[in-house]
């Protein structure tokens, strides 16, 4: 899966020396992007004219073993990402508690109807950071809860359309922050 985005970490952008360029430029580069590379995969070499760039032979070698590759569009931008999204895109990631994420769906299946594309093609994900922590102990830092509360958080954004859960363990101390997560894993596995 290639997952893509319009950016929005400019430090990063000024850490590895790129421009980070206005906002209405990253959506052009973003959709520029999700155009060529399909291209770039598939077969042959053809030509790609964007909107901000031009690749005589779109090449890529050694093609990837799978025949196509799926593309995950991160962000929750009602009027273009979730456009971007259906249009383009066979998955998308999005950000906020439950009532956000229906709303979000709701304004993707706008956008699937306007594209003549079906929204049950789409996977749905969603990203939140979490650090599960002991019943009783403080809660410091995003995304800290009980193994219950995340249990719960869990099914609730499934109930709300989510298919896929991306947590960010934020409390990144390897396996052992793994191993603390391991009972919200195992209540759906």
């Amino acid at each position: 899966m290639c997952g893509i985005g319009a950016a929005w970490f400019e430090r990063e952008h000024r850490l590895y020396g790129w421009g980070f360029p206005p906002r209405a430029d990253r959506y052009a580069r973003l959709e520029d992007a999700l155009e060529l590379l399909p291209l770039m995969w598939g077969p042959g070499a053809p030509r790609f004219e964007g909107r901000t760039l031009t690749v005589p032979e779109a090449v890529c070698y050694p093609r990837p073993l799978q025949e196509r590759i799926p593309i995950l569009v991160g962000g929750s931008g009602e009027r273009r990402t979730l456009r971007l999204v259906a249009r383009h895109a066979d998955a998308c990631n999005l950000f906020g508690d439950p009532d956000t994420v229906r709303h979000k769906l709701a304004v993707l299946r706008e956008h699937c109807a306007a594209e003549r594309r079906d929204p049950a093609a789409i996977r749905v994900t969603h990203l939140a950071p979490a650090r599960v922590i002991a019943a009783g102990e403080e809660r410091s830092g995003r995304g800290a809860a009980t193994v219950e509360e995340h249990v719960g958080r869990c099914r609730e954004l499934a109930e709300a359309g989510v298919q896929t859960a991306i947590v960010g363990l934020s409390d990144a101390d390897g396996a052992a922050s793994v191993r603390r997560f391991a009972d919200v894993i195992a209540a759906f596995g």
